[in-house]
Order: C-alpha cells, then sequence, then structure tokens
C-alpha cells in the first residue's frame, strides 16, 4: 500500500526515518497556525534551505554505516545548532546521541543552509535544537546514499530579496499569513523507490508568488531514489491562495515536506 502526504512546514526539525501517519494531501497547513504581529520580542525562527546530505551516516562515514546494519542500531541524536546571521551554521553541539553515529551527524550539520532567524526586521543569530532520527532494523527503508543530480539550489539573492521586503516569511513571529494550497495533485513514486520499498520525507523549499504560483521550487532535505524530482515534478503543479500581509497578497517562502510511505 502507498500513502503520500505533504504539508506545510516550519522549524529546523530533521526527521530522516520512515513514518506512519498519514493525512490526505488536500489537508495542507502550518504545523504552527498562530500568526502573531511582529513586535520587539518577536522572533521568526530560521528556515531550513538547503541540508545537505541526510544519509550522513552512509556517506560522510561509511563504516558507521555497516557497524550499524549489522547491529540494528536505531534512535536519535539531538543537537544544539547556531545559526549565524548569513544563514551557515556556526556551532553544533551534543545534546543526546548514540557517540558512535554523533561525530558524522555533527559533521553533516554544520554543512547546513538555512534562512536566518529574523527580529524586527534585521537577520540575527539564533540556536535551534535539531533531532535526526535514525533506524538500521531489517525492515527500515534508509535514504539513498548520494547526492541528488540535477536539482535546483536555493536562489543565490534569497537573503536580499527578504531584506529588501520582495519576499516574506509567514508564521509564528511575523504578521504574515501561510499561503494554502488550492491545487496539490499527490508526487508519485518512482519505480525505482517503489522497487526498493524506500520510505521517508523529502522537504522542499517553494517561493509563492503574489499571485498564487510557485516561482521557485527546489529540494532543502532530499531522500533520493527519483523521490526528489518526483516531488519537484508535483509541487511545480500546484496553485495556492497567496500568503497575505496586511490584506494584501505578497511573496512568500515555505517549506513543504512530502512524505512517502509504503506499507
Amino acid at each position: 500500500m502507498m500513502l503520500i502526504y505533504a504539508s506545510l512546514v516550519f522549524g529546523a526539525l530533521a526527521l530522516l526515518s520512515p513514518i506512519s501517519s498519514t493525512a490526505p494531501l488536500s489537508q495542507v497547513s502550518s504545523a504552527d497556525k498562530s500568526v502573531q504581529a511582529l513586535n520587539s520580542n518577536a522572533t521568526v525562527n530560521p528556515l531550513p534551505i538547503h541540508l545537505i546530505n541526510p544519509a550522513f551516516f552512509q556517506k560522510v562515514r561509511p563504516a558507521f554505516a555497516r557497524k550499524a546494519k549489522k547491529r540494528k542500531m536505531h534512535g536519535q541524536i539531538v543537537l544544539s545548532v547556531i545559526i549565524a546571521t548569513d544563514g551557515t551554521v556556526k556551532d553544533v553541539s551534543v545534546v543526546s546521541g548514540n557517540p558512535e553515529l554523533v561525530p558524522a551527524a555533527v559533521e553533516a550539520v554544520q554543512r547546513w543552509r538555512y534562512l536566518p532567524a529574523m527580529r524586527n526586521g534585521e537577520f540575527v543569530e539564533a540556536t535551534t535544537e535539531v533531532t535526526i532520527q535514525y533506524d538500521f532494523s531489517k525492515n527500515a527503508s534508509l535514504p539513498d546514499d548520494h547526492e541528488p543530480e540535477n536539482l535546483n539550489d536555493p536562489p543565490p539573492n534569497l537573503l536580499q530579496q527578504i531584506a529588501d521586503g520582495n519576499l516574506f516569511r509567514t508564521g509564528s513571529g511575523t504578521d504574515v499569513t501561510s499561503p494554502r494550497a488550492l491545487y496539490a495533485p499527490d508526487p508519485q513514486y518512482s519505480k525505482q523507490a517503489r522497487r526498493n520499498k524506500i520510505s521517508g520525507r523529502v522537504l522542499l523549499c517553494v517561493i509563492v508568488g503574489a499571485d498564487g504560483k510557485q516561482r521557485e521550487v527546489w529540494v532543502a532535505r532530499p531522500l533520493g531514489e527519483g523521490l526528489d524530482e518526483s516531488s519537484i515534478a508535483a509541487i511545480k503543479q500546484w496553485t495556492f491562495s497567496p500568503a497575505t500581509r496586511n490584506g494584501e497578497a505578497v511573496a512568500s517562502i515555505v517549506n513543504i515536506e512530502t512524505t512517502f510511505d509504503i506499507y
């Protein structure tokens, strides 16, 4: 059985293991439904735009993967991450996790990129917590072990667009309502992923124009096996009711997560 779920998500949580909970694709909503006016105490959380190498335990530290598979290791690694004002990871410290896998997780996360936190319209340094789930049990599906090919990178002027007020963040800490999906066709399982029984999540970044059409879409956290390309192809067909600010439609940037599950 194949189930697919897509939702708008916010924050910096990184989940790498398959999940079983699903919902109709038409139910697209913010993970944080409260929208607050921006004030001196409100901080807009960092937004993931490029979580490189999710299969860190396969690519960055291959020896860990072999040992982990043999011992059927599973659990989670929790890291505290300081994100600089340019969106790069400034520092990573360990909160908890298996000591054998922590070094590889830290090395991977150090390469991640975000839209930095904002306060009063300015980019600010912020600390966020990242949780990485891992599962090497017999029937677990793992992400592909190579970086995706032919997938777009974030626009080079992305931070400047936000700083200039041409592109807006949405959700808690802002005065911008989130876009809503009006037409949202399902992404399709690739033959390769179906054959290999791959389950997991693809995290996309999407720029939705003031006209409700997607202007840019790229993979922030890949899954591989053709599912990244499938997710992009589906999102490019979506139409939205755009984000609004003070009652006027504005261009916005959001995360959309597609979940693939076979059981």
